[in-house]
């Protein structure tokens, strides 16, 4: 119902998670019968290597199946511990060669502490240094050679909207 009632020019998406965030449905073959079982042009799926390492015995099988069936949206490209691509157990070149390239870098992890200054650990504030300022610089020179090659390439930096009210600036690390 919610697919008709959106209309043809709204996608909507479903995701498979891992099975320790949710029961129902948890491998891309699960996404696949909820897509066909809909039956809907403006349904479709999400294949994020993050849950696909944890659910799938074959994640690269998976992907090629999900692409092969015209129903996949979105990928989702990242490591199995949500670090920089390319350090952990994800398939990152295979799953760009699947697709022949990347046309958007979307930048969105983040750390954050709400401790005073004096009581931030400095390996608290290098975790959040090397999250929020190293690893968006390493995905974003990553992705360059593959987003040159795209018809229309972009980075996208997502940020928490910010409160300047002090009750958030005041006491906290300056980051």
């Amino acid at each position: 119902q919610m697919a008709d009632h959106a209309g043809p020019d709204l996608r909507l998406i479903v995701e498979p998670l891992n099975r320790f965030e949710c029961y129902i449905l948890n491998t891309a073959a699960d996404a696949a019968r909820l897509v066909a079982e809909v039956n809907r042009p403006n349904y479709r799926y999400l294949y994020d290597t993050f849950h696909a390492h944890i659910e799938e015995k074959d994640p690269l099988a998976a992907l090629h199946a999900l692409h092969a069936s015209g129903n996949l949206a979105h990928v989702y490209i990242s490591e199995n511990d949500r670090g920089t691509p390319g350090r952990g157990h994800a398939k990152i070149a295979e799953t760009v060669k699947t697709f022949g390239g990347i046309d958007v870098c979307v930048n969105n992890a983040s750390a954050i502490s709400l401790t005073p200054t004096e009581a931030t650990e400095m390996k608290r504030y290098d975790l959040m240094m090397g999250i929020n300022t190293r690893g968006t610089f390493l995905v974003s020179k990553t992705c360059l050679p593959h987003l040159r090659r795209s018809a229309n390439p972009h980075i996208l930096m997502m940020s928490p909207p910010l409160d300047m009210h002090p009750r958030w600036f005041g006491g906290h690390v300056a980051y």
